[in-house]
């Protein structure tokens, strides 16, 4: 699950460079237009572009909001996880060491059986 969570964050972030790589692309050809053309109020296909630009940043926003939280909630369950592992580590350990001790003690009983 954490892999697939990283290859979506790395897909999202792909994503992002792409959008804000056309967003400055779209930035600088219209800068060119701007400085070419005369200078006046906006007319309709220039309201459309800042529109569809506004909205491209919004969603831009929410993306980098979704990746922080993923980015997040991917340390959240990796620090989960590695206290699990630890505290079956040491679960292990200790059942180990009372494996040795009884059996420590049933060498001791057979041996005072014995005698």
């Amino acid at each position: 699950m954490q892999a697939l969570l990283k290859s979506r964050i790395s897909q999202e972030r792909n994503e992002i460079k792409r959008l804000m790589e056309m967003l400055t692309e779209r930035s600088t050809k219209e800068e060119k237009k701007k400085s070419k053309e005369r200078t006046h109020s906006p007319n309709e296909a220039e309201m459309t572009a800042m529109i569809q630009l506004v909205k491209e940043n919004q969603l831009l926003e929410v993306r980098s909001s979704i990746i922080a939280f993923l980015f997040y909630f991917c340390t959240f369950i990796r620090f989960s996880l590695q206290k699990k592992m630890t505290t079956l580590i040491r679960s292990i350990i200790e059942e180990k060491d009372a494996c040795v001790e009884l059996r420590v003690q049933l060498a001791v009983h057979q041996l005072m059986a014995k005698t």
